[in-house]
């Protein structure tokens, strides 16, 4: 489906031109490797909801035996599309979703979720803090044509702030 969606928008390139339009592609579980260029070149942004990049029965038992280890392995590739210059962004997918925004952060650090997981799901393609921040912040204003309004500290822009005390460990904060 990535694949498909990325054709379609290097088709519409070609036929139309580069217009100013940020095509984005979201819920992206899986990108085959090949693909992780063809975001930067064609600037789709690539928007992922990794509170879902955690191992817990969705990502074990319903989908590891249908798509096999190999995969399996390269579930959620945020750092892989960050390296080969894909412009992420981080979506809630809420309502769908509860909107828990820390878990969003932090999940797409560590990859472990909220709900106490044993162990991390492929951590090598985990971010590092500053990029997670960057992606949930910039990245979303960037997709949306609002990086001259929002999405950095900046003089003239919008912006809500949380000022935090001491680190936060949401996948010990939110345990059931």
């Amino acid at each position: 489906a990535v694949r498909a969606a990325l054709d379609g928008y290097a088709l519409a390139r070609r036929a139309n031109g580069p217009r100013g339009n940020r095509h984005t592609i979201a819920h992206l579980q899986l990108v085959h490797p090949d693909d992780y260029r063809r975001f930067s070149r064609l600037d789709v942004v690539p928007v992922m909801q990794l509170q879902w990049a955690s191992r817990n029965v969705w990502t074990m038992e319903a989908l590891l035996p249908f798509i096999g280890p190999e995969r399996h392995a390269r579930m959620y590739p945020a750092r892989s599309l960050r390296a080969a210059g894909a412009p992420l962004a981080g979506g809630s997918d809420w309502p769908v979703d509860p909107l828990y925004p820390w878990n969003q952060v932090q999940t797409a650090i560590d990859r472990f979720g909220i709900y106490g997981e044993e162990e991390p799901l492929h951590p090598d393609e985990g971010v590092g803090r500053f990029e997670s921040l960057r992606l949930h912040t910039r990245g979303t204003a960037y997709q949306m044509h609002q990086e001259r309004l929002t999405g950095s500290l900046e003089v003239g822009k919008r912006a809500d702030l949380v000022l935090l005390d001491a680190p936060t460990h949401v996948h010990l904060a939110y345990r059931p």
